[in-house]
């Protein structure tokens, strides 16, 4: 096996593939890399992640310890040339200034990922789909009790990645009907979002393995093999009969954010009227109590319910509009955020109301009222 290319090259393939490699593994070969002609593969036996690399020469295949070649790179200088040989007893890595003889491991023992799958493409825009993609993936559930929402779920219309407690609904653009709902694994959703927008993406025959290909490089992944839930079920309708209010997403994130950095908080109690949102919330430990309110756009009527402060300024923080239509079908219901209608969405479920909080942010609104009242007198 011969491998020559410069030190900038061979680290940002090392760096890409390495992220699937183990520090430490029982078996060695998973702390390694393929060389295989002009492309280092990384694998977790789950994700397989190939970059091409330009190279003066490469031939052959070998594997290699992805840490140690990596710490060796990366203090060379760039523009350095560098070679990779390798024989029957070992691997040599050579520069300008000196050579490193490393361990290496047959290139025959390396778990290639579905290497006799056939893979049937599927009609996708590339740049559409990781921007879906990327909006919904932080919502993706990370406990493996329910192990099919580990994963963000490629629906007919929508891209969707739910934990239970709060989910991102992001439109495709396009008609996503043949990925059949496959349920991308969450590292290997991360992977691909590091990456340029695919060229390509296919799936397998039983649809259990998708094949991602973009410039330069490729991720072959194992899908969840699993169903998502009916997540369309718990969508309010965002129409005439629901609730509907507006607001400034700034205003409203900053008192998430200034509540939620509050040792102990962990509800927050929102109700509003026709003219601002009330928050309150407290911890009793610290005999804490917070009280904020948000002027409001518009309101077609009265609601609210508790919920997670940090998800509320999660949720506003991944919107980007200026003004965002807060929709719920009656009080104490769940909540749906939403920007502009090309923009993605998120719904936040309640929690069980703390009593306290609940009367303080009616008092508050309460008070408000009669100030406006005052005023205009």
């Amino acid at each position: 096996m011969k491998l020559e290319t410069t030190a900038r090259i061979l680290r940002s393939a090392l760096e890409t593939a390495g992220r699937l490699t183990a520090k430490r593994a029982s078996i060695p070969v998973l702390s390694s890399v393929l060389f295989d002609d002009n492309k280092v593969v990384g694998t977790d036996l789950d994700t397989q992640i190939s970059v091409t690399i330009p190279a003066r020469k490469a031939k052959g295949r070998v594997c290699l310890p992805a840490s140690t070649l990596l710490t060796i790179i990366k203090h060379l200088s760039p523009d350095e040339d560098v070679s990779i040989a390798a024989g029957n007893e070992g691997a040599t890595l050579s520069f300008s200034a000196g050579r490193y003889d490393l361990p290496k491991i047959d290139a025959a023992d390396f778990p290639l990922l579905a290497q006799d799958a056939v893979f049937e493409e599927v009609r996708a825009d590339g740049e559409k789909l990781k921007k879906a993609m990327d909006f919904v993936a932080p919502f993706a559930s990370t406990e493996e009790t329910r192990y099919y929402l580990n994963g963000v779920c490629i629906a007919e219309d929508n891209a969707v990645a739910t934990d239970g407690h709060r989910m991102g609904i992001h439109p495709l653009g396009f008609d996503g009907g043949a990925f059949k709902r496959a349920i991308i694994q969450n590292a290997a959703a991360y992977m691909m979002l590091r990456l340029p927008s695919p060229k390509s993406v296919g799936l397998s025959a039983n649809r259990l393995v998708m094949d991602w290909k973009c410039a330069g490089a490729s991720i072959r992944t194992k899908l969840i093999d699993g169903t998502f839930p009916d997540y369309t079920r718990v969508i309010p309708a965002m129409s005439g009969n629901s609730i509907k209010v507006r607001f400034e997403r700034a205003a409203l994130l900053n008192s998430a954010r200034r509540i939620s950095s509050i040792p102990g908080i962990q509800g927050v109690r929102l109700a509003w009227d026709e003219h601002s949102i009330a928050l309150a919330s407290s911890a009793n430990y610290a005999d804490v109590s917070i009280r904020e309110h948000v002027p409001l756009i518009e309101a077609t009527a009265p609601g609210g319910a508790s919920f997670n402060v940090r998800y509320v300024a999660r949720m506003l923080g991944t919107l980007k509009a200026e003004a965002i239509d807060l929709w719920q079908a009656d009080q104490g219901a769940p909540i749906v955020c939403r920007g502009d209608e090309s923009e993605g969405y998120v719904l936040i479920m309640p929690m069980r109301a703390d009593d306290a909080d609940a009367a303080a942010a009616s008092a508050l609104l309460d008070e408000l009222r009669k100030a406006r009242k005052r005023e205009a007198a």
